[in-house]
């Protein structure tokens, strides 16, 4: 059995973000056991059990601190379209692409 080497690091905690185009992964691990890294696991009503998140946003116009991401932002403007109020948000869904290609999203 091979004895993992320490890390380098000095941290407690090791957190890394992939912003993808169309999906988002998140990982960590612990710096007493840095060699095990784990992913976070969604899971939501309408989607199954998945370790990444669809690249979305989803915030209000009027600049209230009330946003979500991933999975949660498609829903609720889903939901929002519904009964019209989608009007009221801004809802991003594969930007960095056009972040990327210096696009204008609003």
């Amino acid at each position: 059995m091979e004895i993992p080497k320490k890390s380098r690091c000095d941290k407690c905690l090791i957190f890394a973000i992939d912003i993808g185009t169309h999906y988002t992964g998140c990982a960590f691990s612990m710096n007493n056991d840095w060699a095990n890294v784990k992913t976070l696991t969604w899971t939501t009503l309408l989607y199954s059990a998945s370790n990444k998140l669809p690249t979305c946003l989803l915030l209000r116009k009027d600049d209230k601190l009330q946003s979500c991401v991933g999975y949660e932002a498609e829903e609720k403007y889903m939901d929002l379209n519904v009964v019209d109020h989608h009007h009221e948000y801004y809802f991003f869904k594969h930007f960095p692409a056009a972040l990327h290609e210096g696009v204008c999203i609003l």
